[in-house]
Order: structure tokens, then sequence, then C-alpha cells
């Protein structure tokens, strides 16, 4: 029986990989190229004192050594990098009501998102195997 539940979840992971990596490909030339719409008024900028933050939530405990965050689970690991890091990834741990009404520890990470032109934002992080 484990065996088989092992290969349940090995199948479903391999699916919802494959789901995001189709997903990524339809998205990657607009995440690539596309800084968020710039909003005008004649020639001034209106959003550029925006701050942004980009928010990622896990339920296993997190180490960040500066731009890399590595997360590792009871069989899998990833390792999380964000490119052009301006300030430093913070990460706060909370108490957290499951779906199932459980009491769960999950652990917050953060970080801005640098600032470009006229109120644009981009934030790129690459998730690989580790």
């Amino acid at each position: 029986m484990p065996q088989q539940l092992t290969e349940m979840k090995k199948r479903e992971l391999e699916t919802t990989l494959a789901a995001y990596i189709k997903y990524m490909e339809k998205n990657a030339e607009s995440m690539r190229n596309g800084p968020m719409p710039e909003r005008e008024k004649g020639n001034r900028c209106v959003s550029a004192s925006v701050t942004m933050r980009e928010n990622l939530i896990t339920e296993y405990l997190p180490k960040i050594e500066e731009e890399t965050i590595v997360i590792k689970g009871k069989e899998h690991a990833c390792r999380i990098t964000v490119e052009g890091l301006t300030g430093r990834i913070m990460a706060e741990e909370k108490s957290h009501t499951d779906h199932r009404g459980n009491r769960r520890t999950v652990y917050c990470l953060s970080w801005e998102t640098p600032t470009g032109g006229c109120g644009e934002r981009r934030c790129r992080f690459l998730v690989e195997p580790c």
C-alpha cells in the first residue's frame, strides 16, 4: 500500500509540474519582456512611489542565505534564487488554520521588488530542485 501511495503522489506531482511548465512556457514572453503598463498624466508618473513586495508561504522551515531560500520537505527540497534582490529576504513564523480546521505553523517569506522606471516593478525568481 505505501508503494502504491508513493506512485500516486509521484504521478500527481508530475502532472502538477507539467501543468506549471506549460503555463510558464505560455506566459514566459510577457513575463520576460513586459514591464507593467505605465500610468502617466502628461509626462509625469503617478505610481512611481508605490512599494511592492513578493510573498511566498511554506509549511517547512526555510533556510535563507542572501538571495537564496532552501526549503526541505520530508522527501524533497528546492532552492529559490531571487534575481536582482536589493534588500533582504524576510521570514516570519505564523500560526495558520488549514482547510480542515487544523492549526499549523507556516513561514511567510517576503522581499521588496526592485524599482525600475516610471512605476515599473520586476520580480523574477528561479525555483529548482536541490
